[in-house]
């Protein structure tokens, strides 16, 4: 499959006493939105470590493989009840709450948490094993549930798993309509570091019209994993925006960013901050790509409307390629 959007969903619950909910997100939830997803040119992918993390697994490559996934995703859904869980050998916190400082500790993670309430939790225990379900709280469960409530994270109860399947795909849908569904699409500014103003209140103005934006203002001296974090956001981007001007053309970075633009097939669109004659290897690396003026007199307001519509163009015609 091409590459676009894809947005990661990272599930977090107690194995055992969470089969209902963990069936309601499998069979009902993640289906109806992965559906809608793709409508809006989005893939959706739900990660549950239950399914290949066992109790042998060593703490270390737990806290390994849960941080590499929810480095990756964008999403956390965390499903509360009585039990604190499996804890790991030489650990006090339990997987679950583990995962839910991770999660905590990225400011990018949109964390959604939900809380059965002990009555549900009793009515599905009722002529079942209880020695997974529990009257009251565990001591260390009641502990997390007030640090979290200390914190300020929001718990959202449910008494039913009709309710937590209504709940669940609102809010869910409601993170994804604000992330992918009301925008445009991705744009990847390339720009040299004299033009970061100009570049900032472009992302300014074009996020006000709908589209997500991506604007390095970090650098690449921000350590040898940079690279790879431009590389992915342009890999991750509908359409790059290059600003054109006497400093981006002669910069080795804004060069390599629009070469391997080229090589994933992204559309590139070209914004002159300046009057001027393009160097031949970057009018070679543009080719026929769109091109707009910006009067040197004026701002970006001027041209903000034609540009849109451009990077408009060029988002749904790679759109469409990469649907057929």
């Amino acid at each position: 499959m091409a590459e676009r959007n894809n947005i990661r969903v990272f599930t977090s619950t107690t194995f055992r006493d969470m089969v209902w909910e963990r069936e309601a997100l499998a069979q009902r939830i993640f289906p109806q939105l992965r559906e809608e997803c793709i409508s809006h040119g989005v893939v959706l992918t739900d990660v549950d470590l239950r399914l290949g993390i066992s109790e042998e697994t060593s703490h270390k490559t737990f806290l390994e493989t849960v941080k590499s996934e929810l480095n990756r995703a964008a999403v956390m859904i965390s499903v509360l009840g009585e039990r604190f869980g499996w804890i790991p050998a030489d650990e006090y916190d339990s997987v679950t709450a583990l995962e839910m400082y991770t999660a905590l500790a990225s400011p990018a993670m949109r964390l959604l948490v939900f809380r059965r309430e002990a009555a549900l939790t009793r009515e599905l225990a009722m002529g079942l094993d209880g020695s997974i379900f529990l009257s009251e709280p565990e001591l260390e469960q009641r502990k997390l549930i007030r640090r979290l409530d200390h914190l300020g994270v929001v718990m959202t109860p449910y008494s039913s798993i009709d309710q937590f399947t209504a709940l669940v795909t609102e809010r869910l849908r409601a993170v994804l309509t604000e992330m992918y569904f009301s925008k445009w699409g991705n744009v990847f500014i390339s720009y040299s570091r004299k033009n970061v103003e100009k570049a900032m209140r472009l992302k300014q103005l074009l996020e006000g019209l709908g589209f997500n934006v991506w604007l390095d203002l970090v650098g690449i001296a921000a350590g040898e994993e940079w690279p790879a974090k431009l590389a992915e956001a342009i890999k991750e981007a509908d359409v790059v925006l290059m600003l054109l001007s006497r400093a981006s053309v002669s910069s080795e970075y804004c060069l390599k960013e629009v070469i391997f633009a080229k090589k994933k097939n992204k559309p590139i669109v070209g914004l002159r901050l300046e009057d001027m004659v393009l160097p031949d290897k970057i009018e070679l690396m543009l080719g026929d790509a769109q091109q707009v003026a910006m009067p040197e007199d004026q701002g970006f307001e001027s041209v903000v409307e034609e540009l849109a519509h451009g990077l408009r163009m060029q988002i749904q015609h790679a759109r469409q390629t990469q649907c057929t």
